[in-house]
């Protein structure tokens, strides 16, 4: 990672890193205790655009991408002021890490570069509990 902003992104990647051990993202697995026929998938930090290499049917059954109707928005808007009540927006940052991955389809990654490196890490894969940014299942929420 050799730009003028690097400090800033690995600190964004410590960050993300200490929010999702918080979140029991993943439990470490021996790298040489993989069940049989299971594979681990290759991970790596993205700061700009996501990508992997899953298989649709291997790695996941399908596809989500969670959108509000204009109609619904509308609803509870004026239930909203007919009961005079206040209105609020958040943002949630791990809205996409807190959906669980189904117990029959399990994930393992191999390491990014950067996590690797660290010693708690050296020689285990992880077995994701919940999704991560730019799997395929992360849109389950």
């Amino acid at each position: 990672m050799k730009t003028i902003q690097e400090r800033h992104w690995e600190a964004a990647t410590v960050k993300e890193i200490v929010a999702l051990k918080m979140l029991k993202n993943w439990n470490k697995v021996k790298e040489n205790t993989l069940p049989e026929g299971a594979v681990a998938i290759n991970s790596k930090f993205v700061y700009h655009r996501k990508g992997d290499r899953q298989q649709e049917a291997r790695d996941f059954q399908d596809t989500l991408a969670p959108v509000v109707k204009f109609t619904s928005l509308r609803l509870l808007s004026s239930l909203a002021a007919r009961e005079e009540y206040h209105i609020h927006q958040a943002n949630i940052n791990s809205a996409f890490t807190q959906a669980m991955l189904l117990e029959d389809q399990p994930v393992y990654l191999k390491l990014p570069e950067g996590m690797r490196e660290l010693e708690e890490y050296i020689g285990f894969y992880l077995k994701l509990n919940n999704t991560l940014h730019g799997l395929k299942q992360a849109a389950h929420l």
